[in-house]
């Protein structure tokens, strides 16, 4: 790298050096690439969700790790021999396999979307994380009533299998739902 702001040609340089091709200027592909680049060199606010090792009778699990407002490394959940518990051991993962990361810039946007594309026991467990962790409130939106509720004080709810030994719960509920939901 050339001083201390890369250049785009530092940019693809990194890039093809994971082995990926460069996409078209102008594109959003273009604007993916620079977005993986400044997380992955400046990460600020940045979770990571990643394939780690997973648990007896699984080959992976995603695991996490959180670059705060510091850009200090928190380790959230690391399992198995591909689990990352220290920054070195994260960006030698990355570096060695970059398609098994996805950098998440944590903002209200992105939070919503990943707890309707992620499981529901991963954005429960990340919203009671960051609040004991980092005292970061990430809302959740109830399953049952729709109310935007403080992560912290959600309830999973429905539990089900999900193969081997695993569960996951269908719904998240606030508060005044998880007790109307004992009273039935």
């Amino acid at each position: 790298m050339t001083g201390t702001l890369p250049t785009v040609a530092d940019v693809i340089q990194w890039w093809t050096s994971h082995g990926q091709e460069v996409p078209p200027e102008n594109t959003p592909e273009w604007a993916d690439m620079m977005l993986t680049f400044q997380q992955w060199h400046q990460p600020r606010n940045v979770l990571v969700q990643y394939k780690g090792g997973g648990y007896d009778g699984c080959f992976w699990e995603y695991n996490y790790a959180y670059f705060d407002a510091d850009g200090e490394f928190h380790c959230i959940a690391a399992t198995g021999y591909k689990g990352c518990e220290t920054e070195e051991d994260l960006k030698e993962a990355w570096d060695k396999r970059p398609k098994d990361f996805s950098p998440i810039d944590l903002n209200e946007e992105n939070w919503q979307t990943f707890q309707v594309e992620e499981a529901t026991h991963h954005v429960l467990g990340l919203a009671k994380w960051f609040w004991q962790e980092q005292s970061i409130d990430l809302p959740i939106t109830c399953t049952e009533c729709g109310a935007v509720t403080p992560g912290a004080k959600m309830f999973g709810d429905n539990p089900h299998g999900c193969g081997g030994v695993a569960m996951t719960f269908n719904d998240l509920l606030c508060p005044n739902c998880a007790e109307n939901e004992d009273d039935d």
